[in-house]
């Protein structure tokens, strides 16, 4: 493996870190909303909870 191929597997790996990483943020942040939400509605209008 020389130098060119490790940069290469690097910037891969890097971008795939990046990309699980926002979509996990994501992810994190539409369920924070959802629960922060869920608190304002009162309990008779809630659908399935």
């Amino acid at each position: 493996m020389n130098s060119s191929n490790l940069t290469e597997t690097l910037c891969i790996v890097g971008a795939w870190l990046v990309t699980f990483g926002a979509v996990g943020a994501y992810g994190a942040s539409v369920i924070l909303r959802g629960r922060r939400l869920s608190k304002i509605v009162p309990p008779e209008q809630r659908r399935w909870m």
